[in-house]
């Protein structure tokens, strides 16, 4: 399978031997219960951020001044999951019906069929399209950063990266007040909802939200240096299969300058005194960190939390745990160049949909557990 051959080189290239520090640098594969972090990957977030400039999707790249936390979440819409049901039904029954045909082969040639060998359930899935000739890319993208810089700089960027991607939606980087609310001369956060055409014809929608904490308190959000931590949600929203074709950055224009900075105003982004504590409820008040997970980063707009686990099995058990509040939830696994993603989706006990993806890739394990809006018709 594609999976095993994936793991077997992210092993040789020691990025899943938990061990290789110790053991000299075996390249085994990795027990599936290994560790997911070295010496090097212990609690340290820093290990788990990718900086400036680095790509999300669409031609648009981490702003100078944040840093994204934890890898990016791609993963595939209820759309495009739909669109291919068909194709993957056929698969499946054709490879159900070439295996009993082996079968009744072997037995009318009084050959004892082999006893089949059981597969790690901690193990990453083979991709849910793995029996189709080409497998559907992700169609959504989620970016998680903090804003270390100027946050009106940074919202500036973000913006005007989101103008060249969506050209004919008039977004004006330059009027940050249309976008964040200013509240006794503070901001108070940002959101902007956007669907629009791309300059090579792609129907995109991006959500961007930026929340700050707590005015009251003066309390940042765990993890989160006391910074405003800001979201970005990318969605093909067309047609999913006529998405699949082409690249997303056709058509798409040179990006504004990296260092521009925001028209002065008169308003400011609030300071917090301080980060509230990881251990602190979060998720709406629903969820608490487990003892051995690392907290990278989390918001209330949208609520979400990226977590980095020890172990690979942990994320996956992590994810899927969240979206298990009421019932079994539906899974899709994604396997690409250097890491495999497995979302869930499925209902909190309270009744709002919940989204969970475990990314295994060369840098561990994550969990992002998010609470999501019901997906729009298309």
């Amino acid at each position: 399978m594609r999976t095993k051959r994936l793991l077997a080189a992210l092993a040789t290239l020691g990025m899943l031997t938990a061990t290789a520090a110790c053991d000299g640098g075996s390249d085994e594969p990795a027990d599936p219960e290994a560790t997911a972090s070295t010496a090097s990957l212990s609690d340290q977030v820093g290990d788990h951020e990718s900086g400036p400039d680095s790509p999300i999707g669409y031609g648009m790249r981490v702003p100078r001044g944040a840093t994204q936390l934890g890898p990016l979440v791609r993963y595939r819409s209820d759309a495009l999951v739909a669109a291919y049901q068909a194709d993957l039904d056929a698969a499946v029954a054709q490879k159900k019906a070439e295996d009993e045909a082996a079968l009744q082969e072997e037995l009318e040639d009084g050959e004892t069929p082999p006893t089949p060998t059981p597969t790690p359930t901690n193990r990453p899935s083979d991709d849910t399209y793995d029996l189709l000739e080409e497998q559907p890319k992700p169609d959504v993208t989620i970016s998680a950063m903090r804003i270390d810089g100027e946050p009106s700089d940074v919202v500036h960027r973000m913006l005007g990266q989101i103008a060249t991607v969506l050209p004919d939606n008039e977004i004006d980087a330059e009027n940050l007040g249309a976008y964040c609310p200013v509240q006794a001369g503070r901001y108070t956060g940002c959101h902007l909802a956007e669907r629009g055409l791309t300059g090579g014809g792609r129907d995109v929608s991006i959500t961007l939200d930026v929340a700050v904490g707590s005015l009251q308190t003066r309390t940042g959000f765990p993890a989160s240096d006391g910074d405003p931590v800001m979201v970005l949600q990318i969605a093909y929203a067309g047609d999913p299969r006529e998405g699949q074709e082409g690249k997303d950055t056709d058509g798409i224009g040179d990006m504004p300058d990296a260092d521009a900075t925001a028209p002065v105003t008169e308003a400011v982004w609030p300071k917090m005194d301080l980060a509230a504590p990881t251990d602190s409820p979060l998720l709406g008040g629903t969820w608490t960190l487990p003892e051995d997970a690392t907290l990278l980063l989390t918001s209330d707009r949208p609520s979400f939390a990226m977590v980095q686990m020890p172990k690979f099995s942990d994320a996956d058990d992590l994810a899927r745990s969240w979206a298990s509040g009421a019932g079994e939830p539906v899974t899709n696994t994604i396997e690409e160049l250097n890491e495999i993603t497995t979302t869930y989706t499925g209902r909190t006990i309270d009744g709002s949909r919940a989204f969970g993806a475990y990314v295994a890739t060369g840098r561990g394990a994550y969990a992002f557990l998010m609470r999501q809006a019901a997906p729009a018709q298309r």
